[in-house]
């Protein structure tokens, strides 16, 4: 026998239910597009992470030389150099975005590189579900990730 009060419980659990469900679904699928970020970035803009050469490659001063004579005003935090043939050598300017230089010439492959707005996106709707103001996230307590 339905009551009044198991049939409003069953209807609350059938739209939190719905709710949840949705959450996650939009959780798992750009998840799974965030996971595969560098390799579909890779794949749409192979000049930007491949170089033809081999063997000893420049010193690293060079390359960061060559990054402060495009942009002076670039501070450099980070490098990232593989031992990976063909790869470049991948700078992090914090607020500048990341700059790509040849590790064999020294010469600087692109400056200024930051996220495709579309990854941006994706990983506001990620993190916030698009919801970044509510909730009390404000620009004091950014997370250095969405800066990228």
């Amino acid at each position: 026998m339905r009551t009044p009060l198991r049939s409003l419980a069953l209807k609350i659990h059938l739209y939190l239910g719905l709710t949840a469900g949705a959450v996650i679904l939009v959780l798992c699928l750009t998840g799974a597009l965030l996971s595969f970020e560098t390799e579909i970035t890779t794949a749409l803009h192979p000049e930007r992470y491949h170089v033809e050469g081999n063997g000893v490659p420049v010193p690293l001063a060079v390359g960061v030389e060559a990054i402060q004579v495009a942009s002076p005003d670039a501070k450099i935090g980070g490098v990232t150099v593989t031992t990976e043939p063909g790869r470049p050598w991948d700078f992090s300017l914090g607020q500048g975005g990341r700059a790509f230089v040849d590790p064999y010439t020294g010469a600087l492959i692109e400056t200024g590189v930051r996220r495709a707005p579309f990854f941006q996106k994706t990983m506001e709707l990620h993190r916030w579900l698009l919801a970044d103001e509510l909730g009390g996230i404000n620009e004091q307590f950014q997370f250095a990730s969405r800066t990228i």
